[in-house]
């Protein structure tokens, strides 16, 4: 399956109440994992792969998995992305932590390195998956209301 008949997958599952995220474990290496709390009820996770060479949905899952989430959690998270595709510029503007940019920066992530960049979820959480020449990159910045 794509990312996208994945993900529509998982949206009907989550409309049956259903948890059983069944796809199988990726080999992705990843090369970094950040996750970081801040005052406010914000967090912000990101990890980093070593190559490409895995899909889109390979490396996603790969991510969670480094995130450690477990299949509930990972059923709920696919069922509930909109893919929208992104400019670096766009990305940047939007992201809430100035951790994140800074980061990327450090990683020396540019727009003329992005392949892509997919928005998949805003509101209390801004998730994005982005692709450059190198490594993929999941970032999610979630912010807890009380």
């Amino acid at each position: 399956m794509t990312l996208l008949e994945t993900i529509a997958y998982y949206k009907n599952l989550n409309k049956q109440c259903a948890t059983a995220f069944a796809e199988k474990r990726p080999n992705v290496q990843i090369q970094r994992i950040i996750e970081e709390p801040f005052e406010g009820n914000v967090h912000l996770s990101m990890v980093f792969s070593n190559t490409i060479n895995a899909s889109k949905k390979e490396f996603l899952i790969a991510a969670f998995n480094a995130l450690e989430y477990d299949n509930f959690d990972i059923t709920l998270e696919l069922g509930s992305y909109n893919i929208q595709n992104y400019t670096y510029l766009q990305t940047i503007a939007e992201l809430s932590i100035p951790k994140t940019a800074e980061i990327l920066n450090e990683c020396k992530i540019t727009a003329d390195n992005c392949v892509f960049i997919l928005k998949l979820k805003e509101k209390d959480e801004l998730t994005f998956l982005i692709k450059t020449k190198t490594k993929y990159i999941f970032v999610a910045e979630i912010f807890w209301r009380s």
